[in-house]
């Protein structure tokens, strides 16, 4: 059996090539001794929650220790694609598939805890890094006094110390997430709000699933369907700077997943879908009632080149932002 190299710090694998990506965090391409070639990100999502993404094709077996990055953490790793061999404090050891993820709580107790690729394959992993007190406070929002049961089944659900865990399968719409979030070009406060619905649509769709929850069985009271169309309302006639989940949600009194889900559900589109349609809108009206230029408006309305923002714009109107100007 290979003996796989234990990698504890980058730096002692020095890279030959690194590139940084056109994108506003640092995704970075390399190519190194034992990882090979591979691309690496870390990106703030929201208070407290991190999205870590790697992709690569070892040239050697590898394991790379975690547990000193990321002690007193709560680590949701999502397998891509490929596969991994997760080793836990010594106790548990979690065979990850394409598809497949697992939550993990990570004890600082100085035991040593590592995710192992093989030689040769290629693999993509993301992983949802949250603070101890974040992830409480998400969990909180997304499960109310009437939800204890789904709430203890996803605590029921961590790999930690020698408790055994589960692993759960990974839904379209959670890889389209992932996609969508390394894929954000937008920046500024655009690029904030976005991520930050972004981490609270990816939670309600994985702790769906964690706590079994049909979607038969969710309910919206009138109450909560009349909050949800005040929320439309303020989207379409927000003031850019000042919208986020969490405004929307302390001014209706709702939470995370009733807004993420229940706009789904009621309007027939994603709550950051319609976002970006009104700014687009505002795009167009300022283009053709103020002659505002294609760059000025795509620096206005969060887009990092004129060519990101016309290619939106026409996949929103079929038309080009040139052909009203």
């Amino acid at each position: 059996m290979e003996t796989p190299i234990l990698v504890e710090e980058l730096k002692d694998y020095p890279f030959d090539e690194v590139t940084r990506l056109n994108c506003e965090d640092d995704m970075l391409k390399f190519k190194a001794p034992v990882l090979g070639e591979s691309h690496t990100a870390l990106i703030p999502l929201t208070s407290g929650v991190l999205l870590a993404y790697y992709a690569g094709k070892p040239e050697e077996t590898y394991q790379m220790r975690y547990s000193q990055y990321f002690q007193d953490k709560i680590l949701i790793s999502l397998m891509l694609s490929g596969d991994s061999t997760h080793h836990l404090q010594g106790n548990l050891e979690v065979n990850l598939k394409k598809n497949q993820s697992f939550i993990y709580a990570i004890k600082e107790d100085g035991k040593l805890s590592v995710v192992e690729y093989k030689k040769s394959k290629r693999f993509e992993v993301a992983s949802l890094i949250f603070d101890q007190e974040a992830f409480n406070i998400c969990l909180d929002k997304f499960f109310d006094k009437t939800q204890k049961k789904e709430k203890e089944a996803c605590l029921k659900a961590f790999f930690s110390g020698k408790q055994p865990g589960e692993l759960f399968d990974i839904t379209n719409e959670v890889n389209l997430i992932i996609k969508q979030i390394l894929n954000c070009r937008l920046i500024k406060n655009f690029r904030r709000v976005y991520l930050e619905c972004k981490a609270y649509e990816l939670m309600a769709y994985y702790f769906q699933s964690i706590s079994c929850i049909n979607n038969s069985e969710i309910y919206f009271s009138a109450d909560d369907i009349k909050k949800l169309q005040g929320i439309k309302s303020d989207l379409s006639t927000y003031d850019l700077e000042d919208i986020s989940v969490e405004n929307l949600c302390k001014k209706y009194g709702i939470n995370r997943f009733k807004l993420t889900s229940g706009f789904q559900s009621l309007f027939n589109v994603s709550i950051i879908k319609f976002y970006r349609k009104q700014v687009l809108q505002r795009a167009f009206n300022d283009i053709k009632e103020n002659r505002i230029s294609i760059t000025e408006a795509a620096l206005k309305y969060g887009y990092n080149t004129p060519q990101s923002f016309s290619r939106a714009f026409f996949k929103e109107f079929q038309i080009r932002p040139s052909a009203i100007s």
